[in-house]
């Protein structure tokens, strides 16, 4: 994968297949085949929407990419879902993460925690609040053994209440992050939309007096 590939590719948010087809670029239609058509055919049998969300990110040596979650609110660097604070106590529905990026040792890497985490923080609580108590909880209590980094170029199925994090950058270079999960059908004028600005973490160093 190279940078003018990725530089090309519009991101996308909330966004159908059909939309994918008309208005993504090469790379996020090439993910999308890559998805089993299994997992439409289970979105239906479920009575819910898939919707694929596409981020490219632009980094540099200890950047860490802030990916939005399905609600689209900016999730912090560290352990959280991605599903809404109010709706961590639901049913887990079915997720696919694929992750492409300009070096050939990786960019940055996803992390997955393989067993689910269950919260007593209170759902009404703050947003910021919520979510960093929710890292220092998982950070706290998750055994190393279930931890595994996503590769590049592997299909990864996860699901709404699987926990990631994004680790720093160790390597210069552009990453591709495209997310196919199963939502609840939502009354819209639009399939989707296309995103120019992605968010990243960046580590603050003093520099004295």
């Amino acid at each position: 994968m190279t940078i003018g590939e990725l530089a090309k590719e519009p991101g996308l948010i909330n966004a159908s297949p059909d939309f994918v087809k008309k208005h993504g670029g090469l790379v996020a239609n090439s993910l999308l085949r890559k998805v089993p058509t299994a997992f439409f055919d289970e979105a239906l049998r479920r009575k819910l929407d898939p919707k694929i969300d596409f981020f490219v990110y632009r980094l540099y040596p200890s950047y860490q990419p802030n990916l939005p979650g399905y609600d689209q609110k900016l999730r912090l660097a560290g352990w959280h879902l991605p599903v809404d604070q109010n709706n961590t106590s639901v049913s887990p529905t079915p997720e696919i993460q694929i992750s492409l990026s300009t070096h050939a040792e990786g960019v940055n890497k996803t992390e997955l925690l393989m067993s689910e985490r269950k919260t007593s923080i209170p759902s009404q609580a703050n947003f910021y609040y919520f979510w960093n108590s929710y890292n220092k909880m998982i950070a706290a209590s998750a055994d190393p053994k279930d931890i595994v980094s996503v590769k590049d170029g592997d299909i990864v199925l996860t699901s709404s209440h699987t926990a990631r994090r994004e680790t720093p950058t160790m390597n210069r270079g552009w990453r591709a992050m495209f997310r196919v999960s199963m939502r609840e059908p939502q009354k819209s004028t639009t399939n989707g939309e296309t995103v120019k600005q992605q968010y990243v973490s960046i580590p603050y160093a003093s520099k004295g007096w």
